[in-house]
């Protein structure tokens, strides 16, 4: 479990994801195996992808639906480029920027010394 900070509230998320696990599930899929291609982790990925930015687009979506001009494999073909570049970031942070770039989110003011932009933060068991 990680925690969603933002200057308003705390929100827990599941399941989270990291670039690097979405990087590695996209090279072992790309591996042929008997059983065919789609490794178990890049589906989970891909699986939790797409219930994380559907649950963002129901929850941020008032008056438009931000991913109606866009389809899952756009998406998914975004995040893995996300990744290349921010391999220390998660599927967490590479949903908040697509959906910044979607208008859906507004970019957070940094103040001076002080970074405001949303974190995960993880959750020590």
């Amino acid at each position: 479990m990680a925690g969603y900070a933002n200057a308003d509230r705390i929100v827990t998320t599941m399941g989270q994801r990291s670039c690097a696990d979405w990087l590695a599930g996209v090279q072992e899929d790309s591996k042929v195996t008997i059983l065919g291609p789609g490794s178990w982790r890049h589906i989970a990925n891909r699986t939790w992808l797409a219930g994380y930015v559907s649950g963002l687009n129901m929850g941020l979506s008032t008056e438009k639906n931000h991913l109606e001009a866009i389809d899952f494999e756009t998406v998914a073909d975004w995040v893995g480029q996300y990744c290349e570049r921010n391999k220390d970031k998660d599927l967490l942070d590479a949903g908040r920027v697509l959906f910044e770039k979607l208008g859906a989110l507004r970019k957070p003011k940094k103040k001076p010394g002080k970074d405001v932009m949303p974190k995960v933060a993880k959750q020590k068991n």
